[in-house]
């Protein structure tokens, strides 16, 4: 079923108890403005260097970072 009122407006009126849309059916519904998540830069490992780490057995190779090789 769809709510005619925000989940914000849902969690503000449980925490009040009291009746936060007052414009009634007409009323406009805005969405929450979230602050922009800047983009991660690019992990710069070596594939080829790191697998061949991994291949010898490596003492120096402590961790591999595999999230977002270019």
């Amino acid at each position: 079923m769809h709510t005619l009122m925000s989940n914000q407006q849902y969690y503000e009126a449980l925490a009040s108890s009291n009746i936060v849309n007052k414009e009634g059916l007409n009323s406009v519904i805005k969405p929450t403005q979230y602050k922009p998540v800047p983009d991660e830069e690019p992990n710069a490992t070596d594939v080829e260097e790191t697998l061949e780490q991994i291949k010898s057995n490596d003492p120096d190779l402590e961790d591999v970072n595999l999230n977002n090789i270019r």
